[in-house]
């Protein structure tokens, strides 16, 4: 695996996790902030690269 490989995984897991975190908080601010990082995540995933 490479570094690009590599980082792709890591914003995958990261978008991952936010989502399921967003998921499960019932406070609204803090589902605002976790849908947004995952949609950031998804935006940086970089599909040209694949």
């Amino acid at each position: 695996m490479n570094i690009f490989d590599c980082a792709i995984k890591m914003e995958e897991e990261a978008r991952i996790n936010y989502e399921k975190l967003a998921a499960a908080t019932p406070v609204s601010e803090l589902k605002n902030l976790f849908t947004m990082l995952a949609a950031a995540s998804r935006n940086t995933t970089m599909p040209w690269w694949r």
